[in-house]
């Protein structure tokens, strides 16, 4: 054991170190499910020289009179609250600060200001005072949302300590998982999240501007076009009046796909050119260039066809900074200048041009066609007649089979 003191408590800090006391020993208590009775996370043995468990239950669904119990029990879990009440509340005043900041960053996509407050977490060093310390944490990965660097550790991390946070945290914690989940196109639990978010953020008077564009997204997931529409001129409106500028990528970007899903091409690709126009006068905004123009390519391939999506999706591979819309690009252009008829040259060069395979199973099951088809002719017709076609009939990938079917027997 650490050389801790017995710091004196407040009731509130009682109940956040409460929570993570319960949180952190749930957790590991299931990690070593195994062990059963050397289980060191079950309350028995975690209590072992320090109280009788009951203590520990009261301590996780309440509070309790000893101080130095609470310390005792954090640092078994590795945590620390070694500071006085003062010094805290001086911690939570830094943090606050830093969120301001942080929300100013995210509503107007300015990666300048993000830097600075990025520098500004590394000055701050939260060590002695865990509770600090796990509002930190949830800054720092929401900042990471700017600049879609999310990982599978912070999503965990903030999922099981998410009713650890109160009022404006709340609202942030629950907007980064509501885009998590969006991700993982878990849609109506982002759905549930984001609107706890917007309710949150309201409520704190924070701008629209931020949680509104993604709730833009749950709309069109929803096929609810009317109200995504609405919530597009609205957010249109504001945007302007704010001198927001670059957050009318996201209005414009989904305007665009929605006069395309009307047969109203013209003013679809008006919209999308407003969002190229956007992104072409700030250099950082870049990172969304492939991103929109790969959405706007499959929306046209969806309703106007492969040659009328050539243009998009394979300049969305060229300008693409994300990886996994890097990869997905490339195997998209590989079938569309297959489809087209491009040279072999052209397709081998771009077979063999950077990334190649990512996480996604059915990007790398079509990519190995490709592989196989240019480095080993012949083989491809048994790969894709024993494994390929199979796994796209069992994912019912209708337009990806066609394409197969059409490139081995057309």
């Amino acid at each position: 054991m650490r050389n801790i003191k017995e710091y004196s408590l407040t009731n509130e800090i009682k109940r956040k170190l409460g929570f993570i006391i319960k949180t952190t020993r749930t957790n590991r208590q299931k990690e070593y499910q195994g062990l059963i009775e050397k289980n060191p996370y079950t309350k028995e043995n975690f209590c072992k020289e320090t109280c009788h468990y009951h203590t520990l239950t009261k301590l996780e669904n309440g509070i309790i009179k000893e101080d130095m119990i609470y310390h005792i029990f954090l640092d078994k879990l590795g945590f620390y609250f070694q500071i006085e009440v003062d010094e805290h509340l001086k911690n939570l005043e830094i943090i606050y600060q830093l969120v301001k900041k942080l929300l100013i960053a995210n509503e107007y996509l300015d990666d300048d200001l993000l830097n600075n407050i990025i520098i500004e977490f590394e000055k701050n060093d939260f060590s002695k005072d865990c509770i600090a310390d796990l509002h930190l944490k949830l800054l720092k990965h929401y900042s990471n949302l700017q600049k879609f660097n999310q990982s599978e550790t912070e999503f965990k991390l903030i999922e099981s300590y998410l009713l650890f946070y109160d009022d404006i945290y709340l609202g942030m914690a629950y907007h980064y998982l509501g885009l998590s989940y969006l991700k993982r196109r878990n849609i109506n639990k982002s759905e549930e999240l984001l609107f706890n978010a917007r309710e949150i953020y309201e409520k704190n008077n924070v701008s629209r501007g931020i949680v509104n564009p993604n709730i833009i997204n749950i709309y069109e997931y929803k096929k609810e076009y009317l109200n995504a529409v609405n919530l597009c001129f609205e957010m249109e409106n504001y945007f302007l009046e704010s001198k927001n500028f670059k957050r009318l990528i996201h209005t414009y970007n989904f305007l665009s796909y929605f006069y395309l899903m009307i047969n109203d091409f013209n003013t679809g690709e008006r919209y999308y050119n407003k969002c190229m126009m956007i992104i072409d006068n700030n250099e950082s905004l870049l990172r969304y260039k492939g991103i929109i123009q790969y959405n706007f390519g499959v929306y046209i391939f969806s309703n106007f066809g492969i040659k009328e999506s050539e243009k998009f999706l394979i300049s969305s591979y060229k300008t693409s900074q994300l990886k996994e819309y890097k990869f997905l690009g490339k195997i998209v252009s590989l079938i569309i200048m297959t489809s087209l008829k491009y040279c072999e040259k052209e397709i081998i060069d771009l077979l063999n041009d950077g990334v190649e395979e990512d996480k996604n199973e059915t990007h790398n099951i079509i990519y190995r066609y490709f592989k196989y088809k240019y480095e080993k002719p012949g083989y491809h017709r048994k790969y894709a007649l024993e494994k390929l076609i199979p796994y796209l009939k069992e994912r019912k990938l209708t337009e990806e089979l066609l394409f197969i079917y059409e490139d081995l027997y057309g």
